[in-house]
């Protein structure tokens, strides 16, 4: 999309860029999640549970893509700072779907017989993820998180399915907000080129406050 969002941008018109990044600021704003503080997040929330020490997997998402870089390296700054007790044995890529997590996952249980947990960067790829790691019947992974906020990750935690610990969402409200600010930007009203929503973190215990809004 980052040459398509250029080209318009350079002729001079208004272009808006809702929650996936493009490389470059050719835009006339942005509107999207934190996705790096989303990638913090869950390094604290896997480093509280593992206690500091453990070893894990990571399911990118189309490695090298802006959203994938910031969920990464926002990921691998707390865990380097905070918990150098864990390890990251191997780093797959989950794209976004489930049958990508479920292949990634199949490639990597076979070569680390003891894996922790994993660190997820979308919902759906870490549901995959978990099909197979049922699949294979692995004791081994305490849990998996996930990452976006997608109905079947929040049903999953509804139900406190024990392995699904947590999806770092940012939430689907923001695109009526910025239909809304697209509109006062066109009336010629003042705003910030970049407007970055929150993360939170949704678990078994705050997920009935957020299942609604699930994509």
């Amino acid at each position: 999309m980052t040459p398509i969002c250029q080209e318009i941008y350079r002729a001079g018109i208004k272009i808006m860029i809702i929650d996936r990044p493009i490389e470059g600021d050719d835009y006339t704003v942005f509107y999207g999640g934190d996705n790096a503080q989303g990638g913090r997040n869950a390094a604290k929330y896997l480093g509280d549970r593992l206690k500091g020490r453990g070893q894990i997997a990571i399911l990118r998402s189309y490695v090298g893509i802006p959203i994938d870089v910031l969920r990464y390296e926002g990921f691998m700054e707390v865990l380097k700072k905070s918990y150098p007790g864990i390890k990251v044995l191997v780093v797959g890529d989950g794209e976004f779907n489930q049958e990508a997590g479920r292949k990634a996952m199949s490639n990597i249980l076979p070569a680390y017989p003891k894996i922790d947990a994993i660190y997820t960067q979308d919902d759906e790829a870490a549901v995959g993820a978990l099909t197979e790691i049922r699949s294979a019947r692995r004791k081994d992974i305490q849990f998996i998180t996930g990452f976006g906020g997608s109905k079947t990750a929040y049903a999953l935690m509804s139900v406190k399915d024990p392995l699904y610990g947590a999806s770092m969402s940012y939430l689907p409200a923001m695109g009526g907000r910025a239909v809304a600010l697209a509109k006062q930007i066109l009336l010629g009203a003042k705003f910030e080129k970049n407007i970055i929503e929150p993360t939170v973190v949704v678990t078994a215990d705050n997920v009935a406050k957020y299942v609604n809004d699930g994509y």
